[in-house]
């Protein structure tokens, strides 16, 4: 399913639903099967009759991967499946490609860190094309274990820190600044190892981009 799922906007869901099946050739009677056990699913059941066009960003969304589940595929390919959604509709996406998931494999390309921590039991690191590293969440976390680090400091030298190093984080505390830097090494004299997230990883292998 493409990032931004193009629709004919004039068709009601389930016309547009019947219409996949049949370029899918998937007989008419099974298909609208398929359809209505499908909305149920997703929770459109009530919308089956509505224009597309008349339906909300999350309401195309779960259109869009009832469209694709039509065939019962083994392998299910989702581009940024969550891009503009509302975190309401977020997590109700998040919950149905769980779902979804069940006796399948789907392969989820984003960009948002949660939708992986929530989802991904295996996770592929690409950069420019090319796999740079993969692993559970828990394995990619340790392994840039020693290369995070936080820094408690004064306002004047967390604005130099933030120019001189990757900064994941900066929150204001009091006076002072807590600071989480991604780093080789360490960042200041005071600077204390952190246990890494996800978003560490990120920024670990896509420093300087």
């Amino acid at each position: 399913m493409p990032q931004y799922p193009i629709f004919y906007r004039d068709f009601t869901v389930m016309d547009f639903l019947l219409y996949m099946c049949a370029l899918k050739g998937i007989p008419a009677e099974q298909g609208k099967e398929r359809a209505f056990k499908l909305l149920g699913i997703v929770n459109l059941l009530d919308a089956k009759d509505k224009k597309i066009g008349a339906l909300s960003g999350g309401m195309r969304q779960r259109v869009g991967i009832v469209q694709a589940m039509l065939g019962y595929p083994k392998i299910l390919i989702l581009d940024e499946p969550t891009a503009g959604l509302d975190p309401s509709e977020r997590i109700r996406f998040r919950n149905l490609i769980s779902q979804f998931a069940q006796g399948r494999t789907i392969l989820l390309a984003t960009h948002i860190v949660t939708d992986v921590e929530c989802i991904a039991k295996e996770i592929i690191i690409l950069k420019e094309g090319a796999l740079i590293t993969q692993g559970t969440t828990d394995v990619l976390e340790q392994s840039i274990y020693g290369k995070v680090w936080e820094v408690t400091t004064n306002a004047k030298e967390a604005a130099c820190l933030s120019n001189k190093y990757y900064v994941s984080n900066m929150k204001q505390q009091g006076e002072n600044f807590s600071v989480r830097i991604v780093s080789d090494s360490s960042p200041a004299t005071n600077a204390v190892k952190a246990s890494p997230n996800l978003e560490d990883v990120f920024l670990y292998y896509f420093r300087g981009q």
